[in-house]
């Protein structure tokens, strides 16, 4: 016989039990539903405040991007048509503000380029009382100058004329010109009225891009489309930020013989990555003439000296053609000690290979290269220069920096030992004897012909004859 719902058993607490739990469950659900309820409305609450931002951050980006796209065009010529006309500005502090509002676009926009063509009217300031600011193509801060001369005890041996290139002076000394200021009533007077125009460029360049996409896969570029990539580089290679003082004055000395494909590579990507880093810079390239022996350290010793009798520069980098930076935040600013810039090169997988090389690119003041007495002179044939030169700045009491491993990065282009360059089979003795030998081997037994010195546009070409020894 089936029983009925009333006549079921039931258990008075395991009721209650029930009734506490669904109590329980019914509101924490409640309570959730409410909270979830709540979160709802204040986001409904907060979408016009968060529409307005963005679609005010939106119109701000619109506005700006519509505006240099009009500055590029008709807006930017009229604008600078207007301050100085005819690529000539009238008074200094136009052309100071037209070049601080241009530093807003990129370093190769068509802005940047349109007012690094305008100088200061030479007339005008010259006749005025106030100011008188001299029109200098390399700064618009040109210097007066007279020559000072720095002696070594070197002797520079008469150049055969017969090929008709320039030769070098007969004398007892290597004399290093290098320009100053004018010591005379008159010329003190006209440089204290002169406006500097330009400030000081920062210690940390603004359009440094960091790593650089470095490849030797494409032909290297013709010489007339690279000067036509860098036209503020000119007179031998030499740059000088448009837009203010560089902080460093660098000659870049790069010992060469037969390597065409490697210098234009070299150029292609080392003019923009010095630019970016708003030097003062000139590039030299040594060339050793005939096929003897090569001597890479006394090209760079050559190196120096030929350069300071064009400049005053304050500081040199030794290097290699076949070495190209990967990271243009690895300055070649002056080193407050001897540098080592290629600490990490791709041939070596990027370590350094051991801790005492100095080789590939390095860079020195001037006063820390003299104090090393330059680079050995007597380092015939491949290795062992750049070792004896890391003595010579150990044994003067000074130490070796490097940056951090990941900006000192090279990409090295491959090739094959040149002949006259086979490996000096003496070199381990000669390194060894580097502390009794620095003090009389070196900047002050240099000896060379100079057989020519041409400037491009690029580059100075230095060809030299080394005197190699007979064997």
């Amino acid at each position: 016989m089936k029983q009925t719902l009333s006549q079921i058993p039931v258990d008075p607490g395991s009721l209650e039990t029930t009734r506490t739990n669904a109590s329980f469950t019914g509101f924490f659900e409640g309570a959730v539903r409410k909270k979830t309820l709540a979160l709802i409305f204040l986001f409904m609450l907060q979408l016009p405040v968060l529409y307005v931002l963005y679609t005010s951050q939106i119109s701000d980006f619109v506005k700006t991007r519509q505006e240099i796209v009009s500055r590029n065009e008709a807006t930017s010529i009229k604008l600078i048509s207007k301050i100085c006309a005819n690529e000539t500005c009238k008074n200094a502090n136009d052309l100071f503000k037209l070049r601080n509002w241009a530093q807003k676009y990129p370093l190769r926009s068509t802005i940047r380029k349109m007012v690094d063509k305008i100088q200061v009217d030479q007339k005008t300031q010259m006749s005025s009382a106030d100011t008188n600011v001299k029109n200098n193509s390399d700064n618009l801060a040109s210097e007066n100058q007279v020559e000072t001369t720095h002696t070594f005890s070197t002797i520079l041996p008469e150049t055969n004329n017969s090929t008709g290139a320039s030769s070098a002076t007969v004398s007892t000394t290597v004399q290093i010109t290098t320009p100053t200021l004018a010591s005379s009533t008159s010329k003190q007077s006209e440089e204290s009225n002169k406006v500097n125009i330009l400030p000081d460029c920062p210690e940390t360049p603004p359009d440094l891009q960091g790593p650089i996409d470095v490849s030797f896969g494409h032909v290297a570029p013709e010489m007339k489309k690279m000067e036509g990539d860098n036209p503020l580089v000119k007179d031998g290679g030499h740059y000088k930020p448009p837009y203010c003082k560089a902080l460093s004055k660098v000659a870049v000395i790069i010992p060469y013989r037969d390597r065409v494909e490697h210098l234009h590579y070299f150029l292609e990507y080392m003019h923009p990555t010095l630019q970016r880093q708003q030097l003062d810079y000139a590039i030299y390239i040594i060339n050793q003439a005939g096929t003897g022996k090569f001597n890479r350290a006394k090209l760079m010793n050559i190196g120096y000296v030929e350069s300071l009798k064009d400049y005053n520069f304050e500081c040199f980098v030794f290097h290699d053609v076949d070495l190209v930076l990967e990271n243009d935040k690895s300055l070649y600013s002056c080193p407050a000690k001897p540098r080592h810039l290629s600490a990490a090169v791709d041939k070596f997988n990027y370590v350094l290979p051991y801790g005492a090389i100095f080789g590939g690119v390095t860079e020195l003041t001037k006063e820390q290269f003299e104090k090393a007495n330059g680079y050995s002179n007597t380092f015939w044939g491949w290795g062992g220069e750049d070792d004896d030169m890391y003595n010579r700045v150990k044994f003067s009491g000074m130490e070796i920096s490097r940056y951090p491993i990941e900006i000192s990065r090279y990409k090295m282009i491959s090739h094959a030992r040149e002949k006259g360059n086979e490996p000096n089979p003496k070199r381990f003795d000669m390194i060894r004897q580097t502390a009794s030998t620095m003090k009389t081997d070196g900047l002050n037994s240099l000896s060379y012909k100079l057989l020519s010195k041409e400037k491009h546009q690029l580059y100075t070409n230095v060809t030299v004859d080394v005197l190699v020894p007979a064997t």
